[in-house]
């Protein structure tokens, strides 16, 4: 999966295949760390990847700096600064890009769902804001302008990648705390009605769906579960289905994943209405039609 509209580095893993530190990549028989910063990028280089993301965090650390002292010069600022964290030109972007490089155990539809909503609503107003120079109210404002289920999502995403950052010493502070959660109630997830069920079956056999109305109708299996059936999951001698793994649309592609539990992987005894799904659907498949 692509990160490159989060415009971040992805993790990178070393020849022995332990993940590098955030904005270190290998090069050549040295480790090189880059930050970019208000246009400019930054490099250093280390012996090893540890030395590499130290100096990485020693730039940070002067270019924090740097900004403070100006920001005081332009503002005639004379109280006392808090100590700049080696983290706080981290920028938003880069956060959320590390972050999510960081949890390669999400199944792919949840990391392209992050990617997607940072892409669209996230990053074109805030992406290129440091850590230290955003604000709860920033937060607040960029969230009262999306519709309420986006915003619901952003927030729980901000949530939880500030405290990431927070526990990598990226920040002195956890934002998040102190924004308030926009109000979403979500719609109630009721089972169909009986005629929506009828409705389905009554396609006839002859229709195309047909079969797949009739399977979910009496085995009750969720569409990501049917997309993902093969042959071999049917047992027609014993009128067993075999569920063992789930599919997820993602970009115009169907990705099989794992079941979210033990339980999802199960057998099924198949009524008789599934029994001839399954079989019509396997004479279709044998004489090519579709």
């Amino acid at each position: 999966m692509s990160r490159g509209r989060l415009e971040v580095a992805s993790a990178v893993e070393s020849p022995l295949g332990t993940p590098l530190p955030p904005g270190v990549r290998q090069k050549g028989g040295r480790y090189e760390g880059r930050l970019k910063f208000r246009g400019k990028e930054y490099r250093v280089t280390g012996a090893t990847p540890e030395e590499a993301f130290a100096r990485l965090q020693e730039l940070r650390l002067r270019l924090a700096g740097a900004c403070a002292r100006a920001a005081d010069a332009a503002g005639g600022a004379s109280e006392q600064r808090a100590p700049a964290s080696p983290g706080q030109l981290l920028t938003l972007a880069e956060l959320l890009g590390e972050w999510i490089a960081a949890h390669p155990e999400w199944k792919p539809r949840t990391s392209a769902e992050y990617e997607e909503l940072a892409a669209r609503w996230l990053l074109p107003s805030l992406g290129r804001q440091p850590l230290a120079l955003l604000s709860p109210r920033d937060i607040e404002v960029l969230l009262r302008s999306m519709p309420t289920r986006q915003a619901a999502k952003a927030y729980t995403m901000l949530r939880d990648a500030f405290r990431t950052a927070y526990r990598w010493g990226c920040t002195n502070e956890n934002i998040m705390e102190r924004v308030q959660p926009p109000r979403y109630q979500p719609p109630r997830r009721d089972l169909p009605p009986p005629e929506a069920m009828t409705q389905a079956l009554s396609l006839g056999r002859d229709h195309p769906w047909w079969p797949w109305a009739a399977l979910a109708v009496s085995t009750g299996l969720r569409p990501g579960e049917q997309a993902a059936l093969r042959w071999e999951d049917w047992e027609p001698e014993h009128n067993l289905l075999f569920v063992r793994r789930s599919g997820q649309y993602i970009r115009g592609q169907c990705v099989e994943t794992e079941p979210k539990t033990s339980s999802g992987v199960r057998k099924l005894t198949l009524p008789p209405l599934a029994q001839e799904a399954l079989e019509l659907q396997w004479e279709r498949v044998s004489e090519g039609v579709p």
